[in-house]
């Protein structure tokens, strides 16, 4: 049989992700959902959720549909485990050595007092570059290569767009002349831990992350001119 090669994208070297600005149907899938078609997956434990949101406006940020990470019940309160946690992420398209980077437009929102307890106290907030432990290509199955700790803040009326977050780091094999692998696979992501390592029960109050568009660039491998082959 045949198919129809108008359904076929353009093949673009530049593009690493699938939706990256989170537009689209059917575009976030839960863990153990199957790693073909590649995009956006995600795991939040008990009392914790991931989903789309719709359009919403945020302090004075008018915000197209997106990813919201926060809480399940912001209405009563909920209880979350020792190591309970949440990650948003997606396996990057035929990896090569070299320098990337992540650029993430992230937005805060809710009360002050909720936001800060989540967020400072209870959370600790990561962007990660990670490698597939398992041939299946699930997300709970990955080994950390590189992570950077950041700050969400809440949005603001003065704010005019969403916090840019960038995390910039090389992969390549120290030894000259070496080839570097990803194994299985390289991944990206957004990922929060748990910093208080015991049970809690956190009061009924609004505070969410709203991530708006997670971009990951190559930005190439450095030619090392004293090595010779």
């Amino acid at each position: 049989s045949t198919g129809n090669v108008a359904r076929v994208p353009v093949f673009d070297e530049t593009r690493l992700l699938a939706s990256v600005d989170f537009q689209g149907n059917d575009i976030l899938h839960p863990v153990k959902t199957p790693s073909r078609p590649k995009g956006w997956r995600f795991h939040a434990g008990d009392g914790l959720q991931i989903s789309l949101a719709g359009k919403r406006t945020v302090a004075d940020l008018s915000l197209n549909q997106h990813v919201q990470l926060g809480l399940a019940d912001q209405q009563s309160p909920v209880m979350i485990s020792a190591d309970t946690g949440m990650i948003l992420a997606q396996e990057v398209r035929s990896p090569f050595p070299g320098t990337y980077r992540i650029l993430l437009d992230l937005v805060g929102e809710g009360d002050t007092e909720s936001f800060s307890k989540l967020f400072g106290q209870e959370f600790s907030t990561h962007l990660v570059y990670f490698q597939f432990v398992d041939k299946a290509k699930q997300i709970d199955q990955r080994s950390v290569l590189a992570e950077m700790e950041i700050t969400p803040l809440l949005a603001s009326d003065r704010d005019a767009k969403p916090a840019r977050f960038v995390f910039e780091r090389q992969f390549v094999n120290p030894n000259p002349g070496s080839n570097f692998s990803f194994g299985l696979g390289l991944g990206v992501g957004l990922e929060l831990r748990r910093k208080q390592k015991q049970q809690a029960v956190l009061p009924a109050g609004e505070a969410m992350l709203r991530a708006v568009r997670f971009q990951l660039e190559f930005l190439g491998k450095e030619v090392l001119k004293d090595v010779t082959v």
